[in-house]
């Protein structure tokens, strides 16, 4: 790549993404290596898009205050010694303890590396395409997660899932020291530390009382905390000067229909990607790199599906291309799920035929439908 700048900002985001589904094909061996209980196996999920979604903004405002460059090369060196505490841990309170730490050195890299790469080209024309490039690299760091993933662990074991990001922070960070400009930084307000701390409390809180689902006082005390310190957030964000997240947003209807919409789609994939790994290791037998394999489908049409979405959205607008409308074969899925349990998709692998057969000829069933967990994966 002739774009030095944007190859190492690249890099980092590249990093980013891939930690988000790179050590879900990991995570059952984590478990049986390490003897970690079924919470501690989700907060080795949930920890790092947690902690990395609350600092988010966060991020963004240290980099408009202290400088792009520099906050982004801390946060390279946050998350590649991060990375060594999850390889070398000796338990899974070490892997949770770093992948938190993950999640704030990706909180640190990603909105500046997005400020420097629009610094670094200041042409409109340039700018979008190094734009188009630097968002693409989340599809395919997305699409590479679950081979890469099922590669190291059938591999060298889980531990290389982490070792394996530190070579890749090296480059960036040494790329990015080389070739990266430092822009100047614009005058902004006093930095919502208050507004940051009620955040970052009250979304750790209820990642953990959902990850303990029980109903003991621990779970009862974060779920208590997370209520009080989310509504205090909302509290202060009205009050504040220089708020985290301006509540004059949620009064324009595109912005709420857009939020709850990704907040739906995320939950309900990143549940998927896990239940699914633990599924297939599990109740298949699959291996982690079949695993890996089995996911790429899910994962992989991202790299269809982002490219398309922008033409998508160009020519109809975003609304239409969220509902699915956009297309003339629009509605072909529900006509596929509507024509019976025995056309689902399934999973292709050992055992997948025997099903297949086993369903054939079991007859059709009362409630029109294949309850067990995964049929229709």
């Amino acid at each position: 790549m002739r774009d030095r700048p944007l190859l190492a900002l690249s890099l980092g985001y590249f990093l980013v993404m891939l930690d988000v589904t790179v050590v879900t094909v990991a995570v059952p061996d984590i478990q049986r290596s390490l003897g970690a209980s079924p919470s501690a196996v989700q907060w080795v999920v949930d920890g790092y898009s947690t902690v990395f979604a609350a600092l988010l903004l966060f991020g963004g405002g240290l980099g408009d205050r202290v400088g792009h460059r520099r906050v982004f090369l801390a946060g390279l060196g946050v998350f590649a010694a991060a990375s060594v505490v999850c390889a070398a841990a000796a338990g899974p309170g070490m892997v949770v303890l770093g992948r938190l730490l993950q999640g704030v050195g990706a909180a640190a890299m990603v909105p500046t590396s997005l400020a420097l790469v629009a610094a670094a080209h200041p042409d409109r024309e340039r700018r979008a395409r190094a734009l188009g490039v630097w968002a693409g690299v989340s599809a395919v760091a997305f699409a590479a997660g679950p081979v890469v993933g099922g590669v190291l662990v059938s591999g060298p074991g889980w531990r290389a899932v982490f070792w394996v990001n530190v070579p890749v922070a090296v480059a960036a960070w040494h790329l990015t020291r080389l070739h990266v400009p430092t822009p100047e930084n614009r005058e902004v307000g006093r930095m919502d530390v208050v507004g940051q701390v009620l955040a970052v409390s009250g979304l750790t809180c209820l990642a953990g009382a959902l990850n303990e689902a029980a109903y003991t006082p621990s779970t009862v005390v974060m779920a208590v905390v997370a209520v009080v310190a989310l509504i205090g957030f909302v509290v202060r964000e009205r009050a504040a000067e220089n708020p985290l997240l301006p509540l004059g947003l949620f009064r324009e209807p595109g912005f709420v229909v857009a939020t709850a919409v990704g907040l739906l789609l995320n939950m309900g994939y990143y549940g998927m990607l896990f239940l699914s790994t633990l599924y297939f290791q599990q109740q298949r037998g699959y291996s982690a790199l079949v695993t890996g394999f089995a996911l790429l489908p899910t994962v992989g049409l991202a790299l269809i599906g982002a490219p398309l979405s922008g033409r998508l959205t160009a020519r109809h607008g975003p609304y239409r291309v969220m509902a699915g409308r956009a297309h003339p074969w629009r509605g072909w899925l529900p006509r596929l799920a509507g024509r019976g349990p025995h056309h689902a998709v399934r999973p292709a692998g050992p055992g997948a035929g025997r099903d297949r057969h086993r369903h054939a000829d079991d007859g059709p069933r009362g409630d029109g439908g294949d309850h067990r967990v995964g049929a229709a994966g």
